[in-house]
């Protein structure tokens, strides 16, 4: 179930505004890369309520969720349900360093979204 909606913008981290996310590629320590959305909240825990959060989780947009014990290697599932629109596949939610636990959509996606733009560049 969705409770919570981010939109995509194209910006640098710092420049992301409470409700805001992007997607960028990050390396693993072995050399794997992945995607990872990037997003800042509000955050929703005393003491520190209210107090901008930039937070990061790995998505494999498209794919099957990575269910690991290792943090490092789990991602969330990331669905198309519209044109610009990606929600959580089910579940989990995000629990984000217990600063935001929600199952959020994503809005203003751009159409190929960036991972697909990546995959048609030449390397």
């Amino acid at each position: 179930m969705v409770d919570a909606v981010l939109r995509y913008v194209d910006r640098l981290l710092d420049e992301l505004a409470p409700g805001e996310c992007t997607f960028r590629r990050a390396r693993l320590a072995d050399g794997t890369r992945q995607w990872r959305l990037w997003f800042v909240v509000l955050n929703e825990v005393e003491p520190d309520a209210g107090v901008r959060t930039l937070l990061s989780v790995a998505i494999a947009p498209g794919g099957p969720a990575v269910d690991a014990a290792d943090p490092t290697t789990r991602a969330w599932a990331l669905t198309r349900v519209a044109t610009g629109r990606w929600a959580w596949d089910v579940a989990p939610s995000i629990n984000a360093r217990d600063v935001w636990h929600h199952t959020p959509q994503i809005i203003d996606v751009p159409e190929p979204p960036p991972w697909e733009r990546a995959a048609l560049q030449p390397t």
